[in-house]
């Protein structure tokens, strides 16, 4: 059969279905009304369905099962359509093609219901939902009351944990007192050496004027010279008292340090009594460098490194001994360097050095470079270290400059040579 004819078939089959109605107005308006209206609700109900899900709803669970179900509903809606159509049309053909579409996806979408039945039997009732939602919310406040244990437990351990700091910084300030009352005996010996030579000064010009005064060559003009000149011996001894009480004042606060004048202050008490062991004192500093912290703390590190090579000379018996005081800038941190030609430490007590109360001397107490190690990692966020290199050991300190963040790596052999 042609398209054509089959078009001709399908849209002629007999006399309208007003007939049958026998044309009466109301008849057919119900029919008509009716139809329309059933046509309406079934177009509308797809499209509100699908605005819903679109808006309220992430995830459709069978989407192409509501597909086909908007399209089974919108035939349906042909189906009444066409019901108004024939009343005027004898289009029943047509209106059969239509309804057995409509017939053929009915069974289609009633076939895919019926494989959602068992997901839909599993699916949790409403009374199952409303517990698994009351379990929800005791496990949500439970966990709100476990976090907030959490933030008390964590807030009590922050308070003992500064606690904790704040004694430790105590005990550090009673070593580092410890450290220098040990040392403050070679102090005073290095005190007695640099007044040795003023005192002996004024002394002269105390026999000059007595001299002078015999020979009746006592002039005004001469007593006020020698008095000028054991002035400026006096000024210089008061000066090194005064050195000597900074040396070993407690820093309060730490504060931004020149560190070159640091080590010098440390310099002018000890080299007096180093030149009396023919110790010689080479000095080579950076003079820029600048560093944060307790100046006093560093003070007494340089001192104690500068102690023990004076100490390692002075037992090997070694002429003329020689300590090599540097300060350079190394990749934004300032490196002390001390070296000695002392004789160097053992290999099997170079990694105890540092351990408190370990020490190779007789009358030691094995406090000063376990505090000196102390001082600088802990106050400075440094690092300390030994080597032995060439005739004697190498101790190197290492901290930020003032304008760079405290945080050190560790330093190798390498990174100090």
């Amino acid at each position: 059969m042609s398209l054509s004819a089959l078009s001709q078939e399908l849209l002629s089959a007999g006399s309208p279905h007003g007939y049958c109605l026998l044309w009466s107005g109301p008849l057919v308006y119900l029919h008509v009304i009716s139809n329309l209206f059933i046509a309406l609700a079934y177009i509308a109900i797809p499209i509100s369905i699908y605005q819903y899900l679109r808006h309220k709803s992430q995830h459709v669970i069978a989407p192409h099962l509501f597909w086909l179900f908007a399209l089974f509903i919108i035939s349906c809606a042909l189906t009444h359509l066409m019901g108004i159509l024939v009343i005027w049309q004898p289009y029943y053909y047509l209106q059969g093609v239509i309804m057995a579409f409509t017939a053929l996806v009915s069974i289609a979408a009633a076939r895919e219901s019926f494989k959602l039945i068992p997901d839909l039997l599993s699916s949790p009732t409403s009374s199952e939902l409303a517990d698994v939602n009351n379990q929800l919310e005791k496990e949500v406040l439970r966990r709100r009351v476990a976090e907030e244990q959490l933030l008390q437990l964590n807030k009590a351990l922050e308070d003992k944990v500064a606690a904790e700091l704040a004694l430790n910084r105590q005990k550090d300030h009673l070593l580092i007192q410890q450290s220098r009352l040990a040392s403050m005996g070679e102090m005073i010996g290095n005190i007695a050496h640099q007044w040795r030579q003023p005192l002996t000064a004024l002394s002269t010009v105390l026999i000059n004027i007595i001299d002078a005064y015999e020979h009746k060559e006592l002039s005004a003009e001469y007593l006020n010279k020698q008095i000028d000149s054991g002035n400026l011996f006096i000024k210089n001894m008061s000066s090194t008292i005064d050195d000597f009480r900074n040396l070993f004042k407690p820093d309060k606060q730490p504060k931004r340090f020149n560190i070159s004048q640091c080590i010098d202050d440390a310099l002018k008490i000890v080299e007096e009594s180093y030149k009396s062991h023919n110790i010689e004192i080479q000095v080579a500093l950076d003079e820029t460098l600048y560093a944060y912290g307790f100046v006093g703390e560093y003070r007494q590190v340089v001192l104690n490194l500068l102690g023990n090579a004076k100490n390692a000379i002075v037992e090997n018996r070694v002429t003329p001994g020689i300590i090599n005081v540097q300060l350079n800038k190394d990749h934004g941190a300032a490196l002390c360097l001390v070296h000695d030609n002392g004789g160097g430490i053992t290999e099997d007590i170079i990694e105890k050095i540092f351990d408190p109360y370990f020490t190779t001397r007789t009358k030691g107490t094995g406090i000063g470079l376990y505090m000196s190690k102390m001082i600088v990692e802990n106050n400075m966020h440094g690092n300390i270290s030994a080597i032995n290199k060439e005739r004697g050991a190498l101790f190197c300190i290492k901290i930020a400059l003032a304008q760079e963040k405290p945080q050190l790596p560790l330093l190798n052999e390498s990174q100090i040579l």
